[in-house]
């Protein structure tokens, strides 16, 4: 019974972990995907956020870019 118990146990904690892997940002930005942050370091969902001539900074998984915006 404690070897079971221990074994959900175990199996509940891979899940878990699995779990926060797939919800981790740095494990999307490797998948291709950026972030988008705007002069006050607010990530942009929209392009309702920005304006042309806005600054950006891109984040990406090795590194961050700074970017103006130059049309929507």
């Amino acid at each position: 019974i404690i070897k079971s118990n221990l074994d959900n146990k175990n199996n509940e904690i891979k899940l878990k972990s699995k779990l926060i892997d797939a919800f981790n940002p740095n494990n999307l930005l490797k998948k291709g995907y950026a972030m988008v942050f705007n002069s006050n370091n607010k990530i942009i969902s929209s392009k309702n956020q920005i304006n042309v001539d806005d600054d950006v900074t891109i984040r990406i998984s090795d590194g961050s870019i700074k970017a103006k915006i130059k049309s929507k």
